[in-house]
């Protein structure tokens, strides 16, 4: 049998944070390019999810136009850069792709995205607005417009109203760092901090002002005082802070820890730059159970290997047909030699007389129905005793905070309009992102460029000026385009 590399070994390695995969090298970028087909009906852009023109951009890859085919990307995706690293392509543009059924499967989408902003990156140029936006816009345009979090969703967002000529845009972030989950909770082999850094200088760069270490809810600050003080519109990126208690109050335990507790103290710890001062995280030992089966489960999970685990096992309700983790996620962490156990739902966490958390009990949880789209799993009452060191919890999220509930519906959600983001009572309020339940970064992304022109709309519509029906965002710029 072949000998795995086992992650246990890289926490001894010079990096054990070192990238999952290795950069595409210009040569690697140009052949992947020349294999794309260029597809008429281009299936790959119908599976983005912010309709990247795919087939454009990779054509100027092909043709050695890095700016161009960075400029195609950012154009639609100013988070192309994080998106290329992080995106679930095996269920997006790449599970959409015809040559999939080629001998070398389907074309290395992500990486070619990566490869063509990062090239743009290292140019070191700037963005600017739209050029062709005309020298005396309205006063409408003046309007301030805050955004609430500094995540994927309100910098998409603010972008956009960057390039559309707003001049008084406000971001309210609690940390001191901007980028919301793609800095927080995505550990550093799957994404540095240097690119979301980059990505959110970019959007500064139009002229958006982020006030740090201020957060809605706390000092006065709330969605009411932020109108009074004069914002034509608000957007909720705030995500979800807290996570669900389904075992009861288990966190004072020193050895339980929840996702959104762990991968922060994760990320600040081993990205290099994002926070000044960041408490070290205890190491782990012998046993680690993880409790979920998501993307953030398994970020967890092989977390915990970096962090001095011998072992780590990922218990879940569901079964493997229907995972909530994409398989760009869980084959790594198969690689990983992490354990999962199927079909267990966590019924309690067993202490010691000292506080610790020293095992978790289970119940063994069946489908009863063979549809795959709607297992309909049942409790058996079979259960089973799983012994641990330590135990992390990620099996979801929820925000408890007073005025999130005021403006979110029975689901927790924030109550919008799905088409445009604009909230179904409130009209001045937007949002996008986790709030809403959505689980990929990407579709975050798009939530805030379907509001942005929603928000410049409703914004415009107080003027009396009617901007149309059809969306006309602006594509990205910098000085070379004047």
């Amino acid at each position: 049998h072949p000998v795995r590399d086992h992650a246990a070994a890289k926490v001894a390695a010079a990096d054990p944070w070192e990238r999952d995969y290795k950069f595409l090298s210009e040569r690697e970028a140009l052949s992947e390019a020349m294999r794309c087909m260029k597809c008429a009906d281009a299936p790959c852009q119908k599976g983005c999810s912010t309709s990247i023109d795919i087939k454009g951009f990779i054509q100027s890859i092909e043709n050695k136009n890095y700016y161009g085919a960075a400029k195609i990307i950012l154009s639609d995706n100013p988070l192309g850069l994080t998106c290329g690293r992080v995106c679930p392509v095996s269920v997006l543009c790449a599970g959409s792709c015809n040559a999939a059924f080629t001998d070398s499967g389907a074309i290395k989408i992500h990486e070619l995205q990566e490869f063509a902003v990062r090239a743009f990156k290292e140019m070191g140029v700037t963005q600017i607005p739209d050029p062709s936006l005309p020298k005396d816009l309205p006063k409408s345009y003046e309007t301030p417009i805050a955004l609430v979090g500094c995540g994927p969703a309100s910098v998409t967002a603010a972008s956009f109203l960057g390039r559309m000529g707003y001049k008084n845009i406000h971001i309210y972030e609690k940390k001191p760092y901007g980028g919301g989950l793609a800095a927080s909770e995505i550990p550093k082999n799957r994404l540095a901090w240097e690119d979301i850094e980059w990505e959110v200088e970019l959007m500064k760069q139009l002229g958006v002002k982020v006030f740090h270490e201020k957060e809605v809810g706390e000092d006065g600050l709330g969605l009411e005082s932020l109108k009074e003080q004069g914002y034509g519109a608000i957007f909720l990126g705030n995500g979800l802070s807290k996570p669900k208690k389904a075992l009861g109050d288990i966190y004072d335990a020193p050895n339980v820890y929840h996702s959104k507790g762990f991968l922060p103290a994760v990320c600040e710890t081993t990205k290099q730059g994002m926070v000044e001062g960041a408490t070290e995280l205890p190491k782990l030992s012998g046993h680690v159970v993880v409790l979920g089966i998501g993307d953030t489960a398994i970020d967890c999970a092989r977390s915990a290997f970096r962090r001095g685990a011998n072992r780590v096992t990922l218990a879940f309700r569901r079964g493997f047909s229907d995972l909530r983790a994409n398989d760009d996620i869980f084959q790594p962490a198969v690689k990983d030699c992490c354990n999962f156990i199927p079909y267990s739902l966590p019924q309690k966490v067993v202490f010691d007389s000292n506080g610790n958390a020293t095992a978790v009990e289970f119940i063994h949880n069946l489908p009863e129905s063979d549809d795959p789209s709607d297992p309909h799993y049942q409790p058996t009452g079979d259960k089973m005793t799983l012994p641990c060191d330590h135990v992390i919890t990620a099996f979801g999220c929820e925000n408890t905070q007073g005025w999130v509930k005021k403006v979110s519906n029975q689901r927790g959600h924030i109550n919008v309009d799905y088409l445009t983001m604009q909230h179904k009572e409130v009209p001045w309020i937007f949002a996008g992102g986790d709030n809403l339940g959505h689980m990929n970064l990407v579709d975050a992304v798009n939530d805030g460029k379907i509001a942005s022109w929603n928000m410049h709309k409703h914004i415009q519509a107080q003027s009396g000026i009617d901007v149309g029906e059809t969306p006309q965002l602006p594509g990205f710029h910098t000085p070379i385009d004047e």
